[in-house]
């Protein structure tokens, strides 16, 4: 019997095999077939948040049973620094400690390890203190070196009360508090004060800080009741912090002068006590003004951003999604000429109107936002709707937001993002 394969044209035969040649590169290529794997190019790293510095050269060192440092018993100068002993000591109280602006003094951590400051009342608390800089710096042990856990039974993270004021709160992690991370407030600082002599807390700085699993506000800056009693913030700068799984809202900022600004910080699940009214990722109280932008507002129990504010509010280039979008009421000390503006925003899965308005004083406009939804932009009453201006807003299917980094507690967001330039900035 001849063989089949000898029927066939030897150039025909080149040419079969060199098809199948070029079919089964093709695949390899392709990737065709479910159980393929193909060969890519790698994805870029993740970027990380910025690590703190190497511990500075320490004037004082402050052994694990020191909880109490006060002026009188330290000479603590200017310029100084003043490191914590790695361990755990239940609390820390400042008393009097105070730098001047040319030459504050720092809080940190000695080299070697970690300082925490875990007790059942407190962890870190300023009185009567100015010119102060707590910052954390590089541990071998954690992301940064001072960690103020509450346990769940502390109630206050920091504590900035007691006229304390000028104070830098930087690479900080504070967690598992019965109430809020950071309070910054003196209550009824200016009740009976003449107004030569009236506190004002001045140049609260607070960045990269780590704040999650509060009871209550992961910061909680200025007093939430309004009148003259109450101090004023001023230079108020709140940027490239993590608020993360707040029990009430994620930041709330009130009495802040027109000088404020909050920018640039990821607010990810607030109100996780289920409460209406202490549910939202920023709110900003009461006699309060200043810009608010960049931020990443996800997954608040009521609204993104609750406005409150006398006026002269502007609130640009955020991102709220898995909540309401944003309230605005007329509550005390308003200015009814200072404009509120909301401009730039992207709503991405936002229940309800978009904006709900109460305020019938401050002239408000709300533009060159985008929404992903078919929500309706605008719902007013008590008398508010005249004063209410929409131009210029779109509808647009939006990216979905995501951390990939979140299990490892990085939260910023990778090139390729739609909103990499959102949240933390100084990712690298």
């Amino acid at each position: 019997m001849t063989n089949d394969r000898s029927m066939t044209p030897p150039s025909l035969l080149a040419q079969t095999a060199a098809v199948a040649t070029g079919l089964l590169l093709l695949l390899l290529l392709t990737g065709c077939g479910s159980d393929t794997v193909v060969a890519s190019s790698p994805s870029p790293p993740l970027p990380e948040r910025p690590a703190p510095s190497a511990p500075p050269t320490a004037d004082h060192r402050l052994p694990l049973d020191v909880t109490y440092v006060d002026s009188a018993a330290y000479d603590v100068q200017p310029g100084e620094v003043v490191c914590l002993e790695p361990g755990t000591r239940p609390y820390l109280v400042l008393t009097g400690i105070q730098g001047r602006s040319d030459a504050p003094i720092t809080l940190t951590n000695c080299a070697g390890g970690t300082a925490r400051l875990s007790g059942d009342r407190f962890g870190l608390v300023l009185r009567h203190s100015k010119h102060l800089r707590i910052v954390g710096s590089a541990s071998p042990e954690d992301w940064a070196g001072l960690v103020m856990d509450g346990g769940g039974q502390a109630k206050v993270g920091v504590s900035v009360d007691q006229r304390s004021t000028d104070i830098e709160l930087a690479f900080l992690e504070i967690k598992n508090t019965t109430f809020a991370g950071i309070l910054a407030k003196t209550e009824d600082a200016n009740a009976g004060v003449p107004p030569e002599e009236r506190f004002v807390l001045q140049n609260l700085h607070i960045h990269d800080t780590y704040i999650h699993h509060t009871g209550g506000e992961g910061m909680y800056l200025g007093s939430s009741n309004v009148g003259p009693a109450q101090h004023e913030l001023a230079g108020l700068h709140v940027h490239d912090n993590v608020v993360v799984q707040a029990g009430w809202d994620g930041i709330q900022v009130s009495n802040a002068t027109d000088d404020a600004a909050v920018h640039h910080n990821v607010i990810h699940q607030s109100g996780t006590k289920g409460q209406t009214y202490h549910g939202n990722g920023l709110q900003i109280g009461g006699n309060t003004a200043g810009t608010y932008h960049h931020n990443l507002i996800v997954d608040s129990h009521t609204w993104g951003v609750a406005v409150f504010g006398k006026g002269r509010i502007d609130i640009t280039d955020t991102f709220i999604s898995g909540s309401q979008g944003v309230f605005i009421d007329d509550r005390k000390e308003v200015l009814p000429d200072a404009p509120i503006r909301l401009q730039d925003n992207s709503f991405r899965k936002v229940s309800g109107t978009v904006v709900e308005v109460l305020d019938a004083l401050n002239p408000i406009s709300v533009t060159d936002n985008r929404l992903d939804g078919d929500n309706d932009w605008l719902d007013t009453g008590d008398g508010a709707g005249t004063n209410v201006s929409l131009a210029g807003n779109t509808r647009a299917a939006l990216d979905s937001l995501r951390f990939p980094g979140q299990e490892n507690e990085n939260f910023c967001l990778p090139p390729p993002s739609p909103y990499a330039n959102l949240g933390l900035s100084n990712c690298q």
